[in-house]
């Protein structure tokens, strides 16, 4: 946490087996514009790579948190996602939003 409202988060693993290996890496960085947090940006890197098939996974994107009131939240997120195999490739662009009201 380089300041007060700016986070980053990495994580590396790797699993071996006998006949394959595995790499999975994430990274994320947060930016709170606003001391209390009342609205959040993140964007994210997630990566897989797997010796068998060799199997490339990708989920890229920007994301969003709003409290807007006591009991209003907005979460809204863009992923870019990419499965890449000898046997298939395939790209997607999702947008998803959720509003939620506490009572």
């Amino acid at each position: 946490v380089p300041f007060r409202n700016l986070s980053f988060f990495a994580r590396i693993n790797t699993v071996s087996r006998e006949d394959s290996t595995d790499t999975f890496q994430n990274y994320t960085v947060n930016w709170s514009p606003f001391p209390d947090g009342d609205l959040q940006f993140f964007f994210t890197f997630n990566e897989l790579l797997m010796s068998e098939n060799n199997e490339e996974q990708r989920i890229i994107g920007p994301s969003l948190k709003w409290t807007i009131g006591p009991h209003i939240f907005l979460d809204m997120a863009y992923n870019f996602t990419l499965n890449d195999s000898d046997t298939e490739k395939i790209k997607q662009n999702v947008f998803s939003g959720e509003l939620r009201l506490k009572f």
